[in-house]
């Protein structure tokens, strides 16, 4: 689940050690002339013409701006492509790329996604000697809307697209004056890419002209999280194997908002739970789903103190081994709460590997729920680069022009675990876990069948909009408690 606000993060003493780190990277990219605050982003939009050659072509260098980590572990990826992207460019079959990250209400240094995409785009532009890539970092929705505007008319061409945002803002910009960007758009050079949003609700005729202009990158996660909740609840049976433990067995989970990018990582891992729960040799063994019923709403504010408190509640009753938080930066509410309470419990993150989010704390986490969001970008900009026709990723899109909405997941590496960061011997029987569970996911889906995987796991599927007289709220928090009750019997 993608985080609203990444403050939160430094409520926890271990990532003090780290507001150096941020300080100095906010200072950089400032000092470059390129993102920064919402009161410089004017002024630094209007400056976009500056350094360009009598070609249209910027040339301005960017690289002291790159990423000097690596969080997304892009590096090894980079290094097995280094051999194919010197073979095209000695071939002259390459495409000139100029980059920018564009980035919706959110901040580049997050520890998390946006710096995977950012550290994915300056591994490229290392790796192809480009000099130009840079980022923006709008303050509010108009300013992400004016950035729209002035890249439309600049050099870049290629725009990456990160935010929930950008899924109705760029939407309605490319709508506004009666299409006029989206002709724009189409007669340019330009190739945006959405990461983690869809663009619906085009025409065809509309379809047609951005044919060769879009691609959107989504992530199966119910996959991911199918094989955490099996490995977690194998876990449990390994380390409290006796048939009375059961509620030594406990499991909680929660989520932040009804909507398919929350309640999908909650679904899945639940699923896996039950699969693990339904085999023969476990009925003595089974896991117990202890935040009944489920809870889908505890918005992303944690400033909300009733919401504080139902966090709290849902970590401290039944005490569960094991905590699953898709709600952004409340996993600081139940991390500060384990840590205050002295338990044994684990977190299990998502969307990254959260372990690396709180260094002096990675003991607590069981593993994380990850999409590997800056090693796809990385491929899609590398297959945009060598105009490769046999993309696993975009192949349409180079060989015929299309629009590109692609959702993959485990078996197309989009989507993984982090390995396990417990400490002595529950970090054993975490590891086995964790390869039990993708054993058992390879079992009943192999790479063949990877488009019905949800099918055959057993999945339950989320609603995006429910019918009528029912919100999506009530319809998913039925299907989600009707799963609770299945696992818990």
């Amino acid at each position: 689940m993608k985080k609203k606000n990444f403050k939160w993060w430094i409520a926890l003493p271990a990532a003090v050690a780290i507001l150096p780190l941020i300080a100095a990277s906010c200072e950089k990219k400032d000092n470059s002339g390129n993102g920064g605050s919402g009161q410089d982003m004017n002024k630094k939009l209007d400056q976009l013409d500056n350094g360009m050659n009598g070609n249209g072509q910027d040339n301005r260098d960017f690289t002291k701006t790159y990423a000097k980590t690596d969080i997304a572990k892009i590096r090894p990826i980079a290094q097995k492509k280094d051999a194919e992207i010197k073979q095209a460019i000695e071939s002259g079959n390459t495409k000139k790329l100029d980059i920018v990250l564009l980035i919706a209400g959110e901040k580049l240094i997050d520890l998390s996604f946006n710096q995977s995409v950012w550290e994915a785009i300056s591994q490229h532009s290392i790796q192809t000697k480009n000099i130009t890539s840079s980022y923006l970092e709008p303050f509010d929705d108009a300013a992400v809307t004016k950035s729209y505007d002035e890249l439309i008319s600049g050099p870049k061409n290629v725009w990456v697209l990160t935010g929930f945002k950008h899924s109705y803002l760029f939407k309605k910009w490319l709508l506004n004056g009666n299409g006029r960007n989206l002709d724009a758009l189409a007669n340019s050079n330009a190739v945006v890419v959405g990461v983690d949003w869809i663009l619906d609700g085009l025409t065809p005729e509309q379809q047609e002209k951005l044919k060769g202009k879009i691609i959107t990158l989504n992530y199966k996660i119910e996959e991911a999280a199918w094989i955490a909740g099996y490995a977690a609840a194998d876990f449990l049976a390994k380390k409290y194997p006796n048939a009375a433990d059961r509620e030594k067995r406990g499991i909680a989970t929660f989520g932040g908002h009804p909507r398919k990018e929350v309640t999908n990582f909650i679904t899945g891992f639940l699923g896996g739970i039950k699969n693990f729960n339904n085999e023969p040799n476990n009925k003595d063994k089974k896991a117990l789903i202890t935040s009944n019923p489920i809870v889908i709403d505890t918005n992303f504010n944690t400033e909300n103190p009733a919401k504080i408190n139902i966090v709290q509640n849902i970590t401290k009753n039944g005490n569960p081994a094991i905590i699953l938080p898709v709600a952004g930066p409340f996993i600081t509410v139940v991390a500060k709460e384990i840590i205050s309470s002295k338990t044994a419990q684990s977190i299990i993150g998502v969307d990254n590997d959260q372990s690396k989010n709180f260094p002096r704390q990675e003991s607590l986490f069981f593993t994380s729920i990850e999409k590997r969001i800056g090693a796809t970008i990385y491929r899609v900009l590398t297959d945009l680069f060598t105009k490769k026709q046999d993309s696993d990723i975009i192949s349409d899109f180079n060989k015929t022009k299309k629009i590109e909405n692609v959702r993959l997941g485990y078996w197309d590496e989009f989507v993984s675990l982090s390995d396990s960061t417990k400490t002595d011997n529950d970090k054993t029987l975490a590891g086995q876990s964790i390869v039990n569970a993708i054993e058992m996911f390879k079992k009943i889906v192999s790479q063949e069948n990877k488009a019905n995987a949800v099918k055959l796991l057993g999945i339950k599927e989320m609603v995006e909009v429910a019918p009528e007289g029912k919100t999506v709220k009530e319809v998913n928090g039925e299907i989600l408690n009707a799963l609770i009750k299945e696992i818990n019997a």
